[in-house]
């Protein structure tokens, strides 16, 4: 990589940051109100950022992880179906998963 691409990386690596830590209390708001439409199209939002993003770095990784996030994201948005406690506890362990993977990607 060019100190250009470093740069980039690291701009990708602050927002992912910034973009996860904002995760959480969306979630637990769902735990309150599952349907509602501005958190769960805040959530689907950051999350398809960071898919792009990671995709557009190469980091498949995190791609793959916030893609499966934004799928099902998608179907709570297009009132497929509705989250339920289960599905909250496994979305905030993805979330930590992704700090985890963004804190430290591979360049």
């Amino acid at each position: 990589m060019s100190i250009t691409d470093d740069e980039m990386l690291e701009v990708f690596v602050q927002e992912s940051r910034e973009h996860l830590e904002n995760l959480e209390p969306d979630l637990l708001t769902l735990e309150e109100t599952p349907t509602d439409k501005d958190t769960i199209n805040r959530i689907f939002r950051c999350v398809h950022s960071l898919k792009g993003t990671s995709g557009f770095f190469g980091l498949d990784n995190i791609s793959n992880l916030a893609h499966a996030m934004e799928n099902l994201m998608s179907l709570v948005r297009d009132e497929k179906i509705v989250l339920n406690s289960a599905m909250l506890y496994v979305l905030l362990a993805v979330k930590d998963n992704l700090i985890i993977m963004v804190h430290d990607p591979p360049g």
